[in-house]
């Protein structure tokens, strides 16, 4: 049997959905592994190095600020030199010697409309290469819901026989206690009395609903926390943008908010309404891509292309939804993402 070998160049870079999916599955993943079966190789220079009970972790070359030239020349030297079978986390695989695959989505590919500049198809065209090398290359593709892998299918006819779904978790929740002072950092936000959301301004995270819908209810004051955004942005005065928050003021934030919204324009699982809702939040997320498949009737819904609609009477329709939020968190968890993911180990390193 061959021993597997975790691509590590998840770590050391800001916690995100995908790089929250590696941190969490391969923690619980050491509790299921045999000892010495499983490498995690990282850069060298990762500053935090993680200590496993049954995972082993080596250190190799540094990847310079250059995660991609990292994974297909020094990760995969290493698997190819020690005969071993490559798991990559982050839409990635080793070209030389393909393995398991996570290929969390392909919205590069399915909205080609978004990029418009020079750079922004430069990069379009590196990341669908990248795609294209996961769906023909990899051993085995993990996706996130079956609204993805549906669309993995559909447009890189992959066998149905090597793609499965493992959906995330929300039990990191429990680790991380409230940072209250962000409170303070804006204002005075009066707790209990916001919306909140977070997300990159990227086009697909829909930032641009808040605003638009702020606009109109401008007795409603909304928080948003993610990458800045630019300057050009029409921000009106009740949106109170926070930029960067850490993992105890976010906590703080899913705590205290009238209602968690998410109106994302496509998803491959979409994380942060899952741990919202475990915060115990109220949550409201478009009605778009997977978001329905993933959180049913757990949740309250928008068109994320129309701000007409009023957000308080939405969250009185759903007053009595606490058993399908149960259900909700009772579907997902790390463990349960693990579990499914040393099945398909043990399968492809017997091959």
């Amino acid at each position: 049997m061959k021993k597997i070998a975790i691509c590590g160049d998840f770590l050391g870079k800001k916690i995100t959905g995908i790089q929250r999916v590696a941190y969490e599955t391969v923690s619980e993943l050491d509790k299921l592994v045999a000892k010495g079966s499983v490498v995690l190789v990282i850069p060298k220079n990762v500053k935090e190095r993680p200590e496993y009970e049954n995972i082993e972790v080596v250190a190799i070359h540094s990847d310079n600020g250059n995660r991609h030239f990292w994974i297909q020349w020094w990760f995969a030297l290493y698997i190819i030199k020690n005969r071993m079978t490559a798991l990559t986390f982050c839409n990635e695989v080793p070209i030389l010697k393909p393995g398991i695959a996570y290929l969390h989505d392909i919205y590069y590919k399915l909205y080609p409309e978004i990029y418009r500049t020079a750079g922004e198809k430069l990069t379009r065209m590196f990341v669908l290469m990248l795609y294209r090398s996961i769906t023909r290359r990899a051993k085995y593709v993990i996706t996130d819901s079956e609204t993805s892998k549906k669309e993995i299918i559909q447009e890189y006819n992959i066998s149905k026989n090597r793609i499965d779904v493992i959906g995330g978790g929300w039990q990191h929740i429990l680790r991380i206690q409230p940072d209250c002072s962000v409170f303070e950092r804006t204002d005075k936000i009066p707790a209990g009395e916001y919306y909140f959301t977070l997300g990159s301004i990227t086009e697909r995270k829909n930032i641009k609903w808040i605003f638009q819908y702020a606009k109109k209810h401008r007795n409603e004051i909304f928080v948003c926390s993610g990458k800045a955004p630019r300057d050009k942005l029409d921000i009106p005065e009740n949106v109170k943008y926070l930029g960067y928050v850490s993992d105890e003021q976010m906590m703080a934030l899913y705590s205290d908010c009238k209602a968690f919204i998410f109106p994302s324009l496509y998803e491959g699982f979409g994380l942060p309404p899952l741990e919202a809702m475990a915060a115990g939040a109220r949550v409201i997320v478009s009605n778009a891509s997977c978001l329905p498949e993933i959180y049913g009737h757990s949740v309250c819904y928008i068109d994320p292309y129309n701000t007409d609609v009023e957000l308080s009477e939405l969250l009185a329709l759903q007053k009595n939804n606490v058993q399908f939020k149960e259900d909700i968190l009772n579907r997902y968890s790390w463990e349960k993402s693990a579990e499914r993911l040393h099945k398909i180990m043990k399968m492809i390193a017997e091959e």
